[in-house]
């Protein structure tokens, strides 16, 4: 449980870590590294990349229309490896990277959270692949977050491990 992920240093943690492809993750990136991560810990970067119609003229992760969904993945995975993986490798954390492409809305991307989550350790049946999951909350005010929901608070409210939740600004 918590107690073991707290005092046992010998063993390497593994440690979720869901980004959206913006500054708040590159902060939260930072903070994490400062205040949770230890040098032993293995982080999966999870992004989840959502599929839509993109109206001509407009753009999808900076992408315009006419380029596929598996070009806004790589896209994603780029902007990873160049923005939050040497970050980890700095703070001497090993780094795993998963983007999930999926037609979603902000409900949907914390369900992925979830699900990616209670992945089960393939060496040990009974336990989950992560101990904690660590995110990001930005400050969208409470109206808003009554009316749209929360990634951050549906993680925290349906996570069978530890969460951390960082509020950016």
């Amino acid at each position: 449980g918590e107690r073991e992920m707290s005092t046992n240093n010998s063993r390497r943690r593994r440690v979720l870590l869901p980004v959206d492809i913006t500054s708040s993750s590159e902060e939260m990136c930072a903070w994490a590294c400062e205040n949770f991560f230890r040098p032993s810990d293995i982080v999966t970067v999870l992004s989840v990349a959502k599929k839509q119609i993109v109206p001509h003229g407009s753009s999808y992760f900076g992408l315009s229309h006419d380029h596929s969904e598996a070009e806004a993945v790589l896209h994603a995975q780029e902007w990873i490896e160049t923005h939050i993986k040497p970050r980890l490798e700095k703070c001497g954390c090993g780094v795993e990277v998963i983007v999930k492409l999926l037609e979603t809305d902000k409900h949907h991307v914390a369900e992925a959270i979830i699900e990616e989550s209670k992945r089960v350790d393939e060496n040990e049946n009974s336990r989950y692949k992560f101990e904690a999951i660590v995110l990001a909350s930005h400050k969208r005010g409470a109206i808003k977050e009554f009316f749209l929901g929360s990634v951050a608070n549906y993680v925290l409210h349906h996570a069978n491990i530890a969460v951390v939740v960082q509020r950016m600004k």
